[in-house]
């Protein structure tokens, strides 16, 4: 299989997540922001281009953002437990543990023995 061969999608995905992963933030974020245009008829690649703006503006402590972006993929998929965490974790971050423990009791409910998810609760 040739680069040629890879649809544009993943290609783009594969260079957000080395980003990512090398810690430049920016050109990931650039590379997300990209893709909710090109592919904003993709509901699945909005979704994830998203959530991927939440965890990164979480990790940047860019909360509202992270806030923003994450309620958006939940909007596309609600039932995902991950999300839920990271909203909790948004929350918790803000002290608002009023807010944060619902989010990840859901997604405890959704995979109960996911430790990352139980240390939310603090279990």
């Amino acid at each position: 299989m040739t680069n040629e061969d890879i649809p544009e999608i993943q290609s783009i995905w594969d260079d957000a997540r080395g980003y990512i992963d090398r810690g430049n933030y920016d050109k990931a974020i650039e590379i997300y922001q990209y893709i909710l245009i090109r592919y904003s008829d993709d509901p699945i690649a909005v979704e994830y281009a998203n959530a991927y703006l939440g965890d990164i503006s979480l990790t940047l402590r860019q909360l509202a953002l992270a806030e923003d972006h994450i309620k958006k993929a939940i909007s596309y998929k609600p039932e995902k437990p991950g999300y839920h965490y990271i909203l909790g974790f948004m929350y918790s971050v803000k002290k608002q543990w009023d807010i944060a423990i619902p989010e990840f009791e859901i997604a405890v409910a959704k995979e109960p023995e996911n430790g990352e998810y139980l240390r939310g609760l603090a279990r």
